[in-house]
């Protein structure tokens, strides 16, 4: 495919999370046309210190104002986060935001806007809102799975999103009369998506109009999926199939790559029999993402801990970018446990047994047909991974050691196993080395309506 220096590209990242999905697509970009993209940092990256390679060609720019919604000590969010002060914090935030991105439009002149998310209110939303008024097309590539049933089940109990519940429900249930989208049902329970404060604030800016239960449902020209029930659950609540499009993920090609590599060398390898198995755990982040209580997340952390360090295999901890190494450092090392500073992309192809707690790597893992483990032991009981049956579960501590030992001793049955996740896979998604491109064609498409 032809790509015109014309149609550069500008990539908004604002989280750790999101930064590899970025590189790999300025890093795609710029094989096709050296100095065809930007790089955009914002959000929780302005907050940290990060040390990453830049495609040699890209562009670096930071969009410079701090977030203004912020949680935890901020002094600023303490005094806004109630009532009518949060409706008055929340849309300064935008008009600023917005302001602020519209001059950055007009100074860099993209073609197109690519982005990772669409529902956090600052940066991105403000971001696309100013994107859209001056008629710059956005393409939205969602860089982990997000399902309508988590989305639900961090909403559950809480009174501030609850449309039956709570001294304000009148008022949640007269925003969702005017915007239907942002309220779904389950069960005998209703709740709206954002807090009733931020909802008014996106409603006087005219922000309103998005179908926020479904990632890539805002202000997005389109949006990138891994996968065919990724699509599939998009249509159903969404209803915009033109909108939605199976590209899979841009780091895909690179792991992909390195574990055909891996596995050519272990066949030609006469050591491969009685080399060391390898287990890669992505770190569960119960307490980072509120799904316990910060004391039972870090016991619970323990005893995994203490399960994986007794193993005799080789255990490699993967740490989520939003989790702080310092918590977890004294713990590993008591359990003889090594966290690796790599990116999980970069370990898990070599990977022998894959453990995680609903991470969509566990999806990676079924791709590359390796031997995984789901950790429940919050009890969130999701549905999204009943496609693969042959995912391993986990609900207590003491059935992960029963079923972790016989797998570190026996080769033939990870193969077995990792065999039969690979086909259950292909609904999620394929592993081909083609997402680059695809998510290229996509953004590619409306720079061409733009600019003809």
């Amino acid at each position: 495919m032809s790509f015109s220096s014309d149609h550069r590209a500008m990539v908004l990242v604002s989280k750790p999370a999101m930064l590899q999905e970025a590189l790999a697509v300025c890093t795609f970009l710029e094989k096709v046309c050296p100095g065809s993209s930007t790089l955009v940092l914002a959000g929780e990256l302005l907050e940290k210190s990060e040390n990453f390679a830049l495609p040699e060609a890209t562009n670096l720019v930071k969009d410079s104002l701090r977030p203004a919604i912020l949680a935890g000590n901020d002094f600023a969010y303490r005094i806004a986060r109630f009532g009518a002060l949060r409706v008055l914090w929340t849309s300064w935030a935008i008009s600023r935001r917005r302001r602020n991105a519209k001059s950055l439009i007009a100074s860099l002149k993209p073609a197109a806007l690519i982005i990772f998310e669409d529902r956090v209110i600052d940066p991105e939303m403000a971001w696309l809102d100013a994107a859209a008024q001056c008629g710059l097309p956005a393409v939205m590539v969602r860089y982990a799975t997000s399902s309508v049933e988590s989305d639900v089940w961090t909403r559950s109990g809480k009174t501030s999103y609850s449309l039956e519940q709570g001294a304000m429900a009148w008022a949640r249930r007269l925003f969702s009369n005017r915007h239907s989208r942002h309220a779904i049902a389950v069960g005998r329970h209703r709740y709206l998506f954002f807090s009733l404060w931020d909802s008014i604030a996106l409603h006087l800016f005219g922000m309103a109009d998005t179908h926020p239960w479904i990632a890539g449902g805002g202000k997005v020209r389109a949006s990138a999926l891994q996968g065919k029930m990724d699509y599939d659950e998009a249509v159903e609540y969404c209803n915009l199939p033109d909108r939605f499009h199976v590209t899979g993920q841009p780091t895909w090609d690179a792991m992909a790559t390195t574990c055909e590599r891996l596995r050519e060398e272990r066949s030609l390898s006469a050591a491969t029999e009685n080399s060391p198995c390898v287990l890669v755990c992505a770190l569960p982040q119960w307490g980072e993402h509120l799904q316990m209580n910060w004391p039972t997340h870090m016991a619970s952390i323990e005893q995994l801990f203490a399960i994986l360090g007794a193993l005799e295999c080789k255990v490699i901890i993967s740490l989520h970018p939003k989790a702080c190494r310092e918590h977890y450092q004294a713990l590993a090392e008591r359990h003889r446990c090594a966290i690796s500073p790599l990116q999980l992309s970069e370990l898990l192809p070599g990977a022998d047994i894959f453990v995680a707690s609903w991470s969509s790597t566990l999806r990676w893992a079924a791709m590359l047909g390796i031997t995984s483990i789901n950790l429940d032991w919050a009890n969130q009981q999701y549905t999204v991974f009943s496609k693969l049956p042959t995912l391993l579960q986990s609900k207590i501590p003491a059935d992960l050691e029963a079923t972790l030992v016989p797998l570190t001793q026996d080769k033939a049955l990870r193969e077995n196993l990792g065999s039969r996740l690979q086909k259950e896979s292909e609904e999620f998604g394929v592993m081909n080395g083609k997402a680059g491109q695809a998510i290229l064609s996509l953004a590619k498409s409306f720079i061409r309506e733009k600019t003809s």
